[in-house]
């Protein structure tokens, strides 16, 4: 009987499992949201950008200021889906 070893996978497919996970992910996010808080919750952050961390929405919130678009952008954890959001106001939520 042969000994098979296991192939490391590719770096695409690596990354094509990832974002099959993160999708997965999300979608169960955005489902645990709708049968929180309705509909209402939901519309409120799924028209922003969602991003997974602090760290990195206050990365794309300095790429925005560097590129001119706004003069200070802020992060705050949104109550309804559980990521980060971006707002131009100082006060988070």
């Amino acid at each position: 009987m042969r000994n098979h070893k296991r192939h490391p996978k590719s770096p695409g497919q690596l990354r094509k499992q990832r974002r099959k996970r993160r999708n997965v992910e999300r979608d169960e996010r955005d489902k645990r949201v709708s049968r929180l808080h309705g509909e209402r919750g939901h519309d409120m952050c799924g028209r922003k950008m969602r991003y997974g961390s602090k760290a990195e929405a206050e990365l794309y919130a300095v790429r925005t200021q560097l590129y001119g678009a706004y003069p200070k952008l802020y992060t705050y954890n949104c109550p309804y889906c559980g990521g980060w959001h971006l707002t131009k106001s100082r006060h988070s939520r």
